[in-house]
C-alpha cells in the first residue's frame, strides 16, 4: 500500500474507502473495472492489489505517469529497482561537478554523454512562474540533468518510477 503515498496529489480517494467500494460494486463473475478519471490511480492500485481487471483514463499527463507507475511498481524486481537507483545516484553524483565546471566556463572536465545545452532549452519551456521559485538557478538546471540522466534508462517501468520520484522530490 505504499505505492498510493508516491506523490502528493489534492483529490486523491482514500484507498480504503476505495477499496470497500471496490468490494461492494464489483461483480462476482469476470468483470472490468474502469476509471474514467485516475487521477493518481487510487482505484487502479486497489483494483490491482484485489487482483481485479482495470483500465483508468487520465488527460493530465503527471497523473497519468502516477496511476502507471504506481501500478507497475508493484510488478518491478526491489533488486533491479534498487540497482537502478544506485545507478542512477551514482551518474548523478558524478555528472554534476562536471555541470558546475561548464557553468563556470571550464573546458577541462567533459561529459560527452550529456548535452549541457539541453538544459538552456528546456528551462525556456518553464512558466516564469516556476522559475521564480527557485532562488538559486542552478537548483532546476540540476534537475532538469537529473531528468536528462533518467530519460536515458532504457526500462520504461524503472524510467518512469524515477521520474515520478523526481517530480516528487520536487513537489
Amino acid at each position: 500500500h505504499i505505492t498510493h503515498y508516491m506523490h502528493p496529489y489534492k483529490g486523491k480517494f482514500h484507498p480504503k474507502m476505495v477499496r470497500a467500494l471496490l468490494n461492494y460494486a464489483y461483480p462476482e463473475d469476470e468483470g472490468l473495472v474502469m476509471d474514467n478519471f485516475a487521477g493518481s490511480g487510487t482505484l487502479l492500485v486497489e483494483a490491482t492489489l484485489m487482483g481485479l481487471d482495470s483500465i483508468g483514463i487520465e488527460i493530465n499527463p503527471l497523473s497519468a505517469l502516477m496511476s502507471n507507475v504506481k501500478c507497475y511498481s508493484l510488478e518491478l524486481d526491489p533488486r533491479k529497482l534498487k540497482q537502478t537507483i544506485e545507478d542512477f545516484l551514482k551518474k548523478l553524483v558524478a555528472i554534476i561537478p562536471v555541470f558546475e565546471a561548464h557553468l563556470k566556463g571550464s573546458m577541462t572536465l567533459k561529459a560527452p554523454e550529456y548535452d549541457f545545452s539541453i538544459i538552456g532549452i528546456r528551462r525556456k519551456n518553464i512558466p516564469k512562474k516556476v522559475q521564480e521559485l527557485f532562488k538559486d538557478k542552478t537548483v532546476m538546471d540540476k534537475i532538469i540533468l537529473a531528468q536528462q540522466i533518467i530519460e536515458k534508462i532504457e526500462d520504461s517501468k524503472l524510467r518512469n518510477f524515477l521520474l515520478l520520484s523526481l517530480s516528487a522530490t520536487i513537489s
